[in-house]
């Protein structure tokens, strides 16, 4: 009986010898968020990606435009579609193209970019323009009456790399969360003697 109780209380002590170091250790710290950075003046920022929407609204104006032009190209009378599925490919086909044109450019918009938005709109512009550009100048080179399809596939390829780069580089938004340094604003007032500027701080 003695053995017993004397061997339970090793036990006991044994334990609370090697589990008492182990409670009084602090809990590690929580690791710094990803996206976050602190400036010298205490101002935090975040950095959020939306590049998911913007590849989304990309892929629903490629895949309108697709199927539009599958449905509208030129074919020989026996192989015509029927006019409901040409005139189907006649909507979808400016469709898709209005929601790549406008629906990256709204985006950015709404995640407070302005310029970012027009610069996604004319970016595309620009690079199909570039694109069709190139594609005619290497069809001549080569000496291709089809200068059509090379026009057609250099735009799409510069329009698919412009696609890419507003999806990756464009699409972020810097968030201020924290701020110990009031940030400066200002005011124009209209007092019946004239305009006053007022400078505030916000805090």
């Amino acid at each position: 009986m003695h053995g017993r109780w004397f061997s339970s209380g090793f036990f006991a002590l044994g334990c609370l010898l090697f589990g008492a170091p182990a409670l009084a250790q602090p809990a590690p710290a929580a690791p710094p968020e990803p996206n976050r950075t602190a400036s010298e003046d205490g101002t935090v920022t975040e950095s959020v990606f939306y590049g998911q929407t913007v590849a989304l609204l990309y892929g629903i104006g490629y895949a309108g435009m697709g199927a539009g032009y599958f449905l509208i190209r030129p074919r020989d009378p026996e192989d015509r579609l029927p006019v409901g599925a040409r005139l189907a490919g006649a909507i979808l086909l400016p469709s898709g193209a209005i929601t790549a044109l406008f629906g990256p450019m709204l985006t950015h918009m709404d995640h407070g970019s302005f310029d970012k938005g027009l610069l996604s709109a004319g970016g595309q512009v620009a690079a199909v323009l570039v694109g069709a550009a190139a594609g005619y100048g290497v069809a001549k080179i080569a000496g291709s009456d089809d200068t059509g399809t090379a026009m057609l596939i250099g735009g799409a390829g510069a329009h698919i790399s412009w696609a890419l780069f507003d999806t990756f580089y464009l699409a972020r938004e810097e968030r201020v969360l924290e701020r110990t340094t009031p940030a400066p604003s200002y005011s124009l007032v209209l007092d019946p003697g004239g305009f006053r500027a007022r400078v505030g701080f916000q805090f």
